[in-house]
Formats: C-alpha cells, sequence, structure tokens
C-alpha cells in the first residue's frame, strides 16, 4: 500500500461509517440478487412465449380479431422483435445485477481485510453501475417522450 497516495490518509473513515457502507453492501447483494431473479424470470417469458406464439397469436385472434397481415408479422418478425426486446431487458438486468454484486462483495471484503484495493474495487463497481443506470434512464425517457410525441401527431 503506498503511503503517500492512501484514501485511509486523505480521508479518516470510522467505524460507524464502515458500519454503514456495510448494511449498504448487503442491501446491494440482496437487489443484485434480486435483479438475477428477475433477469431469469424475463428471459424465461421469453423463452416459454416464443415457444407457443402459434398458439398465443391464434386465441389473440379469436378474442381481438386480428388480421391476417398482423398474424404474420407476429408469427414471423414480430416473434423475432419481441424476443430481442426480452433479450435486451434480461442482459439490463444481469449487468446491473453483477455490478451491484461486486460492489457488496468487494465492499465486504474490505471490511475483513481492511485492504486499501477493496475499497477503491467497490467504489469502481458503484461508479459503473450508477453510470449504466443514468445512461438506462435517459434513454428510457427520450423514449417515452418519443413515443408520446408520436401518439400526439399521429
Amino acid at each position: 500500500m503506498e503511503n503517500q497516495d492512501s484514501i485511509f490518509q486523505a480521508t479518516a473513515i470510522d467505524t460507524m461509517s464502515t458500519e454503514h457502507l456495510g448494511s449498504t453492501s448487503k442491501w446491494t447483494r440482496f437487489i443484485g440478487v434480486m435483479y438475477t431473479i428477475f433477469g431469469i424470470l424475463t428471459l424465461s417469458t421469453a423463452i416459454l412465449i416464443i415457444a407457443n406464439v402459434d398458439e398465443i397469436a391464434k386465441i389473440l385472434m379469436q378474442y381481438n380479431g386480428i388480421s391476417d397481415s398482423a398474424m404474420e408479422f407476429i408469427q414471423g418478425a414480430g416473434k423475432w422483435l419481441f424476443l430481442l426486446i426480452f433479450l435486451l431487458i434480461s442482459i439490463v438486468f444481469f449487468v446491473n445485477a453483477f455490478y451491484l454484486i461486486k460492489f457488496g462483495n468487494s465492499f465486504h471484503d474490505f471490511r475483513l481485510r481492511q485492504e486499501e484495493s477493496n475499497l477503491t474495487k467497490s467504489f469502481d463497481y458503484m461508479g459503473k453501475y450508477l453510470m449504466i443506470t443514468t445512461i438506462l434512464s435517459v434513454v428510457s425517457t427520450l423514449s417515452a417522450i418519443g413515443m408520446i410525441i408520436f401518439s400526439i401527431l399521429k
């Protein structure tokens, strides 16, 4: 550990701060596990729907009277577009889960060993998680605004 560039020399991390960050790391690991479960459920749902798209389309046609062109789209490119969207959603869940779990584990290692490298790793993982979350929030907001404008102009 380098003495001149040490975080410990520049910042005093007292026991209370360590305890608060320890509880944060437990919650981030829990949320990361929940993201993993949601990613698996989303992926499983997509696979089950793709496997049964013909029966689902027939039922929708009976109840809603879907046109033949819409039925062809659902059974052709529509199911692959649906799969792509669900794959992207699953990837988002898995990437978020990865960074949250890595943050929790790195900080837990820091609490056990008091090694500065684990502390910097944990904040690096949290920074990447926040960056990805911010990018996804901006993309989601712009998509929602775009859909609203499209609906208004339609």
